[in-house]
């Protein structure tokens, strides 16, 4: 992870900031603890996804986080029972945040994998509504990609993650757990997340078939499709 800050010149003070508040590794990986279902407020997260050029992201039961509504967020860490109503709250707020990058001039390119699978679980009406609204505005933005992976794929058996390159292609990944978040950049530790991208790639509908299937009135348990 220090090696990606200091490809990118962050200037020596700033590295040493940000490795004291992350607790950077010096072994190319570093292990991140956060509240449950909660990365969102991490500094090496928030660092990443500001400095990145390209972000490819896969979660496997749920959205990819930056295609999240507040609505949405709010609801699948509410289902949990496991964090408090303020934290909910508050991990519904740090998450949107993130999203900004994605509106700047030069915000990045991004690829977000999500399995048929994960719109097909009911969400409240007015959540839902919200949710393919968000997607339609996604689906239209010039930088965004959103691809299905049928329910008729071979199954990925990986946990989520993203993948983060700068403008001089090094690269991060972080993967998620729970209640930690791993941070690797070392290219031995990124190449299995590679292959599972080039998987991923070549299973995926097409931009434009996943966006009919994400926009359908059925998607998230609403009225089905005509």
């Amino acid at each position: 992870m220090a090696s990606f800050l200091v490809a990118a010149e962050v200037a020596p003070e700033e590295i040493e900031r940000v490795s004291a508040v992350a607790d950077l590794s010096p072994r190319a990986y570093s292990i991140q603890a956060h509240p449950v279902g909660l990365p969102d407020m991490l500094p090496t997260l928030l660092h990443l996804g500001a400095n990145a050029h390209t972000i490819i992201s896969y979660q496997p039961h749920q959205l990819p986080h930056l295609t999240q509504t507040a609505g949405y967020t709010e609801t699948i860490l509410r289902d949990s029972d496991l964090l408090a109503p303020q934290a909910v709250l508050d991990g519904a707020s740090a998450r949107q945040k993130r999203q900004t990058i994605l509106s700047g001039p030069k915000g990045p390119a991004t690829t977000a994998y999500i399995d048929e699978a994960v719109l097909s679980r009911p969400l409240p009406p007015q959540v839902a509504a919200e949710q393919r609204l968000h997607l339609r505005t996604l689906v239209w933005h010039p930088r965004c990609h959103l691809r299905i992976i049928p329910a008729t794929a071979a199954s990925t058996a990986t946990t989520g993650f993203t993948l983060f390159q700068d403008d001089r292609g090094h690269e991060v990944v972080t993967a998620f757990t729970p209640t930690a978040m791993l941070v690797l950049d070392h290219p031995d530790h990124l190449a299995p997340y590679r292959q599972t991208i080039t998987q991923l790639a070549s299973r995926a509908l097409t931009d434009t078939t996943s966006a009919v299937r994400l926009l359908a009135s059925g998607t998230f348990g609403g009225a089905t499709a005509c």
